[in-house]
Parts: structure tokens; C-alpha cells; sequence
């Protein structure tokens, strides 16, 4: 509500949040059951939630949390979903750095924190055009051979269709020869995040530093033993359902922001 107020106060017509409003549909809104929506709605404010595409992101949330501990060497606990593919395209020689520099552009040759990653091969492309073609290189009805390079990168699944549409658009040939396959390599982004911290600490004393670097007014801390903790696991929000990826890791310690009690004497 104070948002909203700000908002309407300065006259802005968009409102950037973190969670959203709605986590399940509604059927009607009303100014008596939905006030909130309904000031939005009636003042024409747009409201833009990026709730779990900050946490999947790399230096998202749940990286910044980590560096603020000291955690390190750090991983996803549940790796993105998202599809990734191999592509590949051959260009003659003397187009292939166009042509690279616009599917990088696009999207393409992105792993980790590298950018504009490739691996080209020289070699000879041979083609006959036909009848009702209309070839960059080499006439209708002969046989031509023309050096080319194989430009072989990789591409997100939401990358995708505009890394093939920036090719065509750069490529010489009317019809060029390219490949699309999916890969079993995973993102190296996700949910919640898997590190250790610099060395051996007793549990309690690190809980303590959880509290002084979050700058939290207390925390809550469900120990199963004593014992002297240095894998550590976590994720901003409710974490409760990544509990069996934690397990997974050996981590020795978990920190959420929300966890039911149920799963908490679980872990």
C-alpha cells in the first residue's frame, strides 16, 4: 500500500516488485474484496513482478546473500530447466566474422560468465544450385566448391529462434546449411545456491554472523548436532521444497527465509 501511495503521489505509471500480487487466479476484482488491484487497475498503473527469474538469476538474490556470508565455489542447488543447444552454421570465409558477430549479438556463445564463445573450422562446402535458385556463388546446373567455416557455438533455448533469424539475416546464401541439436549440459544458473565458506566454524558462531550481515532483528536456528560447519546451502524465500537437493549436497548447514515445521524436522 505504501508503494501504491508513492506511486500515485509522483505520478508513476509503473511499479517494478518482487512478488507479485496474485499467486493464483481470481475470477472478479472488486474494491471491497481487492482494494489494492482495484487502485491499481483504476489509475492505470502497471505493475512488473520478476519474482523467480531474481532468484534463478545469476547474480541474483541468492548470490548476492552468498557473497554477503563469505559462501564460495558456489553452485546451483537446483539447476535451471532451460533447454540448451549446440548450433552450428557454415559461411564462406570472407562473411563468417559478420555473421559471428550477429548471432552473438543475438544471444548466442554464452557460458557462464564468457561471452562470444566459438569454435570454427575451415573446410569446403559444395553445392549445385538448380532451377528457380537464385546462388550468391556459382551458376545454375554446376557443381561449386567454396572454402567456408564452420562457426559451432551454443544457445539458450529462449535465445534460440533469434540467433537462427540473425543468421539468415547475415548470411550470404538464400538457403544456408546450419544445425540444431540439444545438449545434456545444464545451466549454470538456478535455484538456491551451494558453497562453503573459507573454513571450519562452529554453528553457532556463524549463525550469529548470519543475523550482524543481514542486519536481521533475530533468526531461528533448528540444530541437529554440534558439530562444526562448512558446506552450506541456501536459498532467499521459502525453501522447503528444495530440502532433498540440500540433502543431495551433504550440506551441513540450510538457510531460508521460510520453512514449514514439518520440514524443518525433516531436515
Amino acid at each position: 500500500q505504501g508503494v501504491l501511495d508513492e506511486a500515485l503521489e509522483n505520478k508513476v505509471n509503473l511499479i517494478i516488485a518482487h512478488h507479485p500480487l496474485l499467486f493464483s487466479p481470481l475470477k472478479q476484482i472488486t474494491k471491497q474484496k481487492n482494494p489494492l488491484f482495484f487502485k491499481i487497475i483504476t489509475n492505470k498503473i502497471n505493475l512488473f513482478a520478476m519474482h523467480t527469474n531474481y532468484d534463478l538469476a545469476e547474480n541474483g538474490l541468492n548470490d548476492y546473500v552468498a557473497n554477503l556470508l563469505g559462501v564460495k565455489k558456489i553452485s546451483p542447488l537446483q539447476s535451471s530447466s532451460e533447454k540448451v543447444f549446440k548450433f552450428a552454421v557454415y559461411v564462406p570465409v570472407q562473411h563468417a566474422d559478420r555473421v559471428s558477430q550477429a548471432i552473438f549479438k543475438a544471444g548466442a556463445g554464452i557460458i557462464g560468465k564468457y561471452t562470444e564463445t566459438s569454435f570454427n573450422i575451415s573446410g569446403k562446402g559444395t553445392f549445385k544450385p538448380t532451377e528457380g535458385t537464385n546462388p550468391f556463388i556459382g551458376k545454375i546446373g554446376e557443381r561449386e566448391e567454396v572454402e567456408e567455416i564452420k562457426i559451432e557455438t551454443v544457445v539458450a533455448e529462449r535465445d534460440l529462434d533469434s540467433v537462427v533469424q540473425a543468421m539468415k539475416d547475415n548470411h550470404p546464401y538464400e538457403e544456408p546449411a546450419f544445425d540444431v541439436y540439444e545438449l545434456k549440459t545444464k545451466p549454470s544458473y538456478g535455484i538456491g545456491i551451494f558453497g562453503e565458506i573459507d573454513k571450519e566454524v562452529e554453528i553457532s558462531k556463524f549463525s550469529l554472523e548470519v543475523k550482524n550481515r543481514l542486519k536481521a532483528r533475530y533468526i531461528r536456528l533448528i540444530k541437529s548436532n554440534n558439530r562444526k560447519i562448512r558446506k552450506v546451502a541456501l536459498c532467499t524465500g521459502s525453501g522447503g521444497s528444495l530440502l532433498e537437493q540440500v540433502s543431495r549436497k551433504d550440506a551441513d548447514l540450510y538457510i531460508t527465509g521460510d520453512i514449514t515445521y514439518h520440514t524443518a524436522l525433516r531436515a
